[in-house]
């Protein structure tokens, strides 16, 4: 939460585009690490075993000015572990579609147990951003 957003401007981010069903993702990263030992993943050694995560509030409004001021049609969460915490990862989706950003989101990383505990209301999320809206 003590970071300042990235300064996307500094690069050319068509060069980081990646066309996905004719639309053009950009990444994006609302947590780092995650807490679980998987013996086959390079993440909670690299991270020491710690997940840090942005306020899903700012995690909104950081997602929102950087699809309003850079055009983007497209969002690819490379978090670790999106649903690390359940309720946090359902209140950022939310709160997305609360703000109608008519965006795709092409890939949102979750493990199988946590895939298990979701409901349907969790699964309709994804209709909202699964269909490109012009």
């Amino acid at each position: 939460n003590q970071q300042p957003p990235l300064e996307y401007n500094l690069v050319d981010l068509k060069k980081y585009l990646r066309f996905i069903s004719g639309v053009g993702h950009l990444n994006f990263f609302t947590s780092r690490g995650c807490t679980y030992p998987c013996t086959f993943c390079f993440t909670s050694p690299f991270n020491s075993k710690r997940w840090r995560w942005m306020d899903s509030g700012l995690a909104v409004q950081r997602i929102k000015d950087f699809v309003q001021r850079y055009n983007v049609k497209g969002l690819t969460f490379i978090d670790n572990n999106f649903f690390m915490d359940m309720e946090r990862g359902r209140s950022i989706l939310k709160g997305l579609m609360r703000e109608d950003l008519r965006i795709v989101i092409s890939k949102i990383s979750i493990r199988p147990d946590t895939l298990l505990k979701m409901n349907d209301d969790d699964f309709g999320l994804r209709n909202y951003f699964r269909v490109s809206r012009k």
